[in-house]
């Protein structure tokens, strides 16, 4: 039976070879990129499921609410590790992870190395989290101060071997040198993880250069710097744990923070879900895996819509076949179970050429994303099941319908041919709407998203972020302030260079929160917490910032000043109800306060984001060592020379140390990366999308020609026109395509408007937007059938009345 079966499905294909291609060809592009979707998605979800007993783990992390700026940071206070576990029983294990802004230098015989990826971390974290060894012992192997692990390819790289404990070399953090002992070696860390190491070493080891003149983090609650993991009892609910942190926050916490709140985030959700300050790498976001998911199932459903809408026109074509079959006695089942098998043989072999298009593309989808996909099938026996199981369900769903409407029909009306003139048409154009509709959509999301992507490039941040290096400084001999000074005076020595500051952070990045008085006597109930940026003299030149009054941060006046000098942008002089701010003392800080004089006032300008709104903002001026960023403003000229020449004043200051810079405007445009990333994947999948939807549209103007055949042929010798009979059998489409994009439309608003809810300052959808979807929706749909369309308007009367 079964053979027959496969004898009669590919007679079929044979016989109608361009249906065939059209529903072979739209299904295989479909599951390739169905496919390609769920394998992504699968890749997302599956962050750092690896680890032992990942239900217990927890990472603590702290929320800043109920005054001024509403934020969540990534990592809590040192202490805290010793005291949830007195605290909370249930707490069965708690270690710190704790990485420098610096690099670390790693100096072996002549060599040098920068790392990023060199952390401290307590060391029972080996065994918290799951950090297979392949020589040493992950019990003992930070046990002892100074003592190193390297992972497998940092290992390779600088020794060829991963036989290299016992192994000593020099690392460099800071500007302060220690010798390191190899006393184990890490299997690579997965792709699929928030923490990504190269070289582990003890957290005691920051507790000496703590002492030795770095921040001093380890007693105090007001620092923000260790990442906190802990491991509960199996089974206890961490929302319990949560309710009862506050105790700690009463406890331990100063006066001044008690606004903080601290929560468990599941460590198998930090990649998806967490979005907080101070991540330890850059995270995804849940709703990019919704939507690719559902650009997966849309794409998907197109496909299938091609296979049913074909099925059933073509369905005419085999109305005598069935009726022939069940005059001599086939069942119903029986054909249902043909048709059925049918549907999945060309499924099947779909699949078969989805395989060939899906490895196109994971290529390009590789070169558009962040991460990198791949698909052995002989290792992957899982995935080739898969493959299987989506021909078998795309071939029953796609076919069940068109099995069951086909078995359907009347021996007695298909043999005198009655069907052929009463068909049913009425899904065939329902089937038709949803997939043009599901176009629409698609266009409407590649059309706003890249909207507002050139919103976000083309608008004013209200400073200058173009030809502004930054030169990271933390650590090096040039941060100290004599030195900076005879730095900064060689650099503005250069032609090409029109000034230079230093400062805490990045602007245009997001800034950490300093409480502000409006004056020094003021106590805490009446502070108010702003972001805050440190900076030195110049700051305001650099960055080209416009002044409502005021000056910028100046060595002239220095003298002048009344304690420390501040800017404050207008939003902060609004906060604090400030009517003539220049000259006015205010306090910052709450642990250690500082007063000062306003010497400046700026426009507001986008410190942060545009997924946020512009808030109140201090510049503290401190011209101090700490400070690790030097901002340098270059004029227009040749910028690869003026950074050669930046690099070779450089080693004049710091010989044994490479120069790590960036461009401000590159760092502000990562911000938007997985827009980006978002926009380009989408462009892609709507053009195939699209592809699929006019496979579908072709084969159905085909259809229509052809069953309308012998019509135009008479409507010709009655003296039709070309242009008329064009007309005629492209205005149902035409209908179908207003209809679709009717019904489309609000959804694509409703969708889009929620995307855009995640950015501050957004793109307007106006109305002409939708206008130029709709005309570009039409246009597909209309060159689609156009081809058939008018070769059956030019077809030979004499051939088409001929035609059976």
């Amino acid at each position: 039976m079964f053979q027959n079966y496969l004898k009669i499905a590919f007679r079929n294909l044979l016989k109608y070879k361009g249906y065939s291609f059209i529903n072979i060809t739209g299904l295989a592009i479909g599951i390739a990129c169905c496919a390609l979707i769920l394998l992504y998605v699968q890749k997302e979800i599956s962050y750092d499921n690896y680890h032992k007993d990942v239900d217990q783990l927890y990472r603590v992390a702290m929320y800043n609410e109920g005054v001024g700026n509403n934020f969540g940071i990534a990592a809590i206070s040192y202490p805290a590790v010793d005291v949830l576990p007195q605290e909370y029983p249930e707490i069965l294990a708690a270690a710190r992870i704790y990485r420098d802004r610096a690099d670390a230098l790693i100096k072996i015989e002549d060599r040098t190395f920068m790392e990023k990826h060199f952390y401290f971390v307590d060391s029972n974290l080996l065994n918290l989290l799951t950090i297979p060894f392949l020589k040493g012992n992950s019990e003992t192997a930070l046990a002892q101060p100074h003592s190193i692990v390297l992972t497998e390819d940092v290992a390779r790289k600088y020794f060829g071997s991963i036989d290299v404990l016992g192994n000593q070399f020099t690392v460099n953090l800071n500007n302060m040198e220690v010798e390191y002992k190899v006393t184990g070696v890490a299997q690579n860390p997965p792709e699929t993880t928030h923490f990504k190491y190269d070289l582990l070493v003890p957290l005691e080891d920051f507790r000496s250069l703590s002492s030795q003149g770095t921040v001093n983090f380890i007693t105090n609650w007001y620092s923000y710097r260790f990442y906190t993991y802990i491991k509960l009892q199996e089974g206890y609910n961490p929302a319990v744990l949560e309710a009862k942190l506050t105790r700690v926050i009463k406890q331990y916490f100063p006066p001044s923070r008690q606004h903080i709140r601290l929560f468990l985030q599941p460590v198998s959700d930090i990649h998806l879900i967490s979005h907080l300050t101070k991540e330890l790498e850059a995270n995804n976001d849940i709703v990019y895996i919704y939507i690719f998911s559902a650009i997966a199932l849309l794409v998907l459903i197109i496909a299938c819509i091609n296979f049913m809408n074909l099925t059933t026109a073509r369905s005419m074509n085999r109305a005598k076949e069935v009726g022939m079959r069940k005059v001599f006695g086939a069942q119903r089942m029986q054909l249902i179970r043909q048709f059925l098998a049918e549907s999945i043989i060309v499924s099947l072999l779909a699949v078969i050429l989805a395989m060939g298009i899906l490895e196109v593309l994971i290529f390009v989808f590789n070169k558009l994303s962040i991460i990198n996909l791949e698909l052995n099938y002989f290792e992957n026996l899982l995935s080739l099941a898969g493959f299987i199981v989506i021909a078998i369900t795309v071939g029953l769903f796609s076919g069940v319908y068109p099995a069951f409407f086909i078995s359907s029909f009347k021996p007695i009306k298909t043999l005198k041919g009655i069907f052929a003139r009463t068909g049913d048409a009425g899904l065939r154009k329902t089937l038709v709407v949803v997939q043009i509709g599901i176009t629409v959509v698609l266009l409407a999301g590649i059309m706003i998203i890249n909207q507002q992507l050139t919103f976000i490039q083309d608008k004013k941040l209200g400073f200058s972020e173009d030809q502004v290096l930054v030169l990271y400084i933390r650590g090096t001999g040039v941060a100290a302030n004599e030195r900076y000074d005879s730095f900064k005076q060689r650099l503005l020595q250069q032609p090409d260079i029109a000034n230079v500051t230093r400062n805490s952070h990045l602007i245009g990045t997001g800034l950490p929160i300093r409480a502000i008085f409006a004056n020094p006597n003021a106590d805490d109930s009446e502070k108010e917490i702003v972001s805050s940026v440190m900076a030195s003299y110049d700051f305001a030149a650099v960055h080209d910032l416009e002044f409502v009054e005021g000056r910028d941060f100046s060595k002239k006046f220095s003298a002048e000043v009344n304690g420390r000098p501040y800017i404050l942008n207008e939003s902060a002089v609004k906060l604090l109800g400030l009517e003539n701010p220049m000259g006015r003392l205010i306090t910052t800080g709450d642990r250690n306060r500082f007063d000062g004089e306003i010497v400046g006032v700026v426009k507001d300008f986008h410190f942060a984001s545009l997924h946020e709104e512009i808030g109140p903002l201090v510049i503290n001026f401190v011209d101090a060592a700490f400070l690790p960023y030097i901002s340098i403003k270059l004029r227009s000229g040749d910028i690869a020379n003026t950074i050669s020449r930046i690099e070779a004043l450089w080693k004049q200051f710091e010989p044994d140390r490479h120069m790590e810079y960036l461009f401000l405007d590159d760092q502000l445009n990562q911000q938007y990366s997985f827009e980006t990333q978002l926009s380009n994947i989408i462009n892609y999948f709507t053009i195939l999308a699209t592809l699929i939807a006019c496979l579908g549209l072709f084969g159905m103007a085909s259809f229509t020609a052809e069953r309308r055949i012998k019509e135009i042929g008479v409507r010709k010798t009655l003296g039709a026109s070309t242009s008329g009979l064009i007309i005629l059998l492209s205005k149902d489409f035409v209908k179908l395509a207003i209809i679709a994009f009717f019904i489309a439309a609000p959804v694509a608003y409703f969708v889009i408007d929620s995307w855009l809810q995640n950015f501050a300052y957004r793109t307007e959808i106006g109305i002409e937007t939708f206008i130029l979807i709709g005309i570009l929706a039409l246009l597909i749909a209309l060159l689609t059938v156009s081809y058939q369309t008018i070769k059956a308007a030019l077809s030979n009367p004499v051939d088409t009345l001929r035609y059976e």
